[in-house]
C-alpha cells in the first residue's frame, strides 16, 4: 500500500494510521518532493502523479492499493488512469474527481502564513473534535514550506477528472467526513457515484479522518483490503 499525502503535508499524516495497514500488507507512507523531508519540488498537478508514479517504480512495489488524501487523493485517482495494471486497489480520503481552490484560501496562505496552521485547526477539522486533537492533527498534518504549499494549492484545479471516472477499474473505496468544510461530502459522494461499483463510507470528522476517527478510518480501509483489493 501506498500512502499519499495532501497539499502543503507530509507524510507524518499517516502516523495513526500506518502502523495498523501494516499489519495487512507493506505499507509505505512518502513526502511528496519539496514536502517533509524531500528535497525539490513538485510545481504542477502532473508533477504529483509523476512522483507517485517513481516512488511506486522505485520501490519494487509492484500492483498496489493507492490511498490519497485531499490533493493526493485526486493525484492517485489519476495515477490509476496512467498505470491501470500497476494500481490494485484505490482509497480516496475526503477528495473529489475535481478540486476548487478559494482566493481567500491562496490569501490567507500568502499574506497570513503565520496562522496557517490555526486555520487548519478550525477549517480542516469537525468543531466535534476536541481543541487538543486539531491541535495535534494541523501540527503532524502539516510541513511544507509556505512557497510549496502555496504551489501545492494553486495546482489544485489542475486535474479535472469528472469525464474519466467510468475508465476506473480497480476496487475503490471513497472517505468522506460529514463536517469537512475543505471538501465536502458531496463531491465525495459523487466521486462514488460516478466510479463502478465504488463504495463510500462517511465518517464524523471534517478533512481529516484519520485524526479525528483512527480506529473506524483505519478499519474501513482495513475491511476494504481484506475483502476487495
Amino acid at each position: 500500500m501506498l500512502l499519499v499525502h495532501g497539499a502543503g503535508g507530509t507524510s507524518a499524516v499517516w502516523l495513526t494510521t500506518i502502523h495498523r495497514l501494516a499489519r495487512l500488507r507493506r505499507a509505505v507512507a512518502f513526502d511528496l518532493p519539496g514536502h517533509g523531508r524531500s528535497t525539490g519540488t513538485v510545481a504542477t498537478a502532473d508533477d504529483w502523479v509523476q512522483a507517485i508514479g517513481q516512488t511506486a517504480a522505485g520501490l519494487c512495489l509492484g500492483p498496489s492499493v493507492l490511498v490519497g488524501h485531499s490533493l493526493g487523493g485526486v493525484a492517485v485517482l489519476a495515477a490509476a488512469l496512467a498505470w491501470p495494471d500497476k494500481v490494485a486497489g484505490l482509497v480516496l480520503v475526503t477528495t473529489g474527481a475535481r478540486l476548487g481552490v478559494s482566493a481567500r484560501t491562496l490569501d490567507r496562505i500568502e499574506n497570513d502564513w503565520a496562522h496557517w496552521q490555526e486555520t487548519i485547526q478550525e477549517m480542516g477539522h469537525s468543531p466535534d473534535t476536541p481543541l487538543d486533537t486539531r491541535r495535534r492533527s494541523a501540527a503532524i498534518g502539516l510541513g511544507a514550506s509556505q512557497a510549496q504549499t502555496l504551489a501545492d494549492f494553486r495546482a489544485v484545479p489542475g486535474l479535472d477528472l469528472r469525464s474519466r471516472l467510468g475508465e476506473v477499474a480497480c476496487p475503490t473505496l471513497v472517505i468522506s467526513g460529514t463536517h469537512d468544510m475543505m471538501v465536502p461530502a458531496k463531491y465525495s459522494a459523487a466521486l462514488a457515484e460516478g466510479i463502478p461499483g465504488a463504495r463510500h463510507v462517511t465518517l464524523a470528522a471534517g478533512h481529516y479522518p484519520m485524526n479525528e476517527q483512527p480506529d473506524a478510518f483505519a478499519a474501513a480501509i482495513a475491511e476494504f483490503v481484506e475483502r476487495s483489493a
